[in-house]
C-alpha cells in the first residue's frame, strides 16, 4: 500500500479538476518538495500537504481519506476528531472498511461549560456521532476519558500512513473552513513505531460511546449539524 499511497497522493496534491482549484494546485505542486524530488530522495518517509480550501473546491484531504479508506478494505483504519460531524460525503468514505473513530465525551470538549448557546454544543456533537454510527455498522464509536484532560485529537492511521494536522473529518472542514493536514507515508520502523505508539495511547483512555446528550440535541441537530 505505500508506494500506491505515495503516487496517489502526490497525484492528489498536483492535480485538480478546473478554474482556481487547478490553479491553486499548479502552484503547490510546482514546490520541489511537493512534487519529483520526493520520488528521488533516499529517505524512507514522505509528507505530503494536503489542503482543504471549499471556497476554491480544493478538498485534498476529503479526497486522501478516501482513498485511504477505500484502500484498506477489511483492515481496520482509526480516526481521532475534536469535532465528529461528518459530511453525507465523508460518511460514505467511513463506511468503506472498519473505522475505530475516537471522540471527545462530552465532558473533554472543548465546549463543554460554555455559555448560552455554546452550552449544548457538546450535546449536539455527541447526538451527531450516535447518529453516524447507527448508520455505518462497520464504525466502532469511541469516546476518550482521562480526568482533568480536555480532547482535541485528530489524525488518522492506518499501517504505514497517517495524516495529521487541523481537519476534524466533519462538515466544517467539508464546507466551511480552510484546513492543512499532512499525509506520512513511512517505511522507517522507529516512525512505524512511535505513531502505533500514540495511537494505542489513545485507545487506552477510550471506551464505547455513550449517549450523553440532553433531549434537545436530536430536535436541534437538524437545524444545527451544517455549523458543527
Amino acid at each position: 500500500f505505500g508506494t500506491n499511497a505515495v503516487i496517489f497522493l502526490e497525484a492528489v496534491v498536483s492535480t485538480q479538476s478546473t478554474g482556481a482549484a487547478a490553479q491553486t494546485a499548479r502552484t503547490f505542486s510546482s514546490c520541489n518538495f511537493m512534487r519529483g524530488k520526493l520520488e528521488r530522495t533516499e529517505g524512507d518517509t514522505s509528507v505530503f500537504p494536503l489542503f482543504q480550501i471549499p471556497y476554491f473546491h480544493l478538498r485534498q484531504i476529503d479526497e486522501a481519506l478516501h482513498l485511504i479508506l477505500q484502500r484498506a478494505r477489511d483492515e481496520e483504519v482509526t480516526i481521532a476528531s475534536g469535532y465528529f460531524n461528518p459530511s453525507q460525503k465523508q460518511a460514505y468514505s467511513l463506511s468503506q472498511t472498519t473505522t475505530r473513530v475516537i471522540l471527545p465525551s462530552s465532558k473533554l470538549n472543548g465546549f463543554h461549560g460554555g455559555r448560552g448557546l455554546k452550552a449544548g454544543i457538546p450535546d449536539l456533537y455527541n447526538a451527531a456521532a450516535l447518529r453516524c454510527g447507527r448508520r455505518n455498522p462497520k464504525m466502532q464509536l469511541l469516546q476518550y476519558e482521562r480526568e482533568g484532560w480536555s480532547f482535541h485529537g485528530k489524525g488518522l492511521w492506518h499501517r504505514n500512513t497517517t495524516i495529521l494536522g487541523s481537519s476534524n473529518f466533519n462538515r466544517r472542514a467539508d464546507g466551511r473552513d480552510f484546513e492543512l493536514s499532512f499525509a506520512v507515508v513511512t517505511e522507517n520502523e522507529s516512525l512505524k513505531d512511535a505513531l502505533e505508539d500514540e495511537r494505542e495511547r489513545l485507545l487506552f483512555y477510550s471506551s464505547p460511546l455513550r449517549k450523553e446528550h440532553r433531549p434537545f440535541a436530536f430536535i436541534g441537530l437538524p437545524f444545527m449539524s451544517s455549523f458543527l
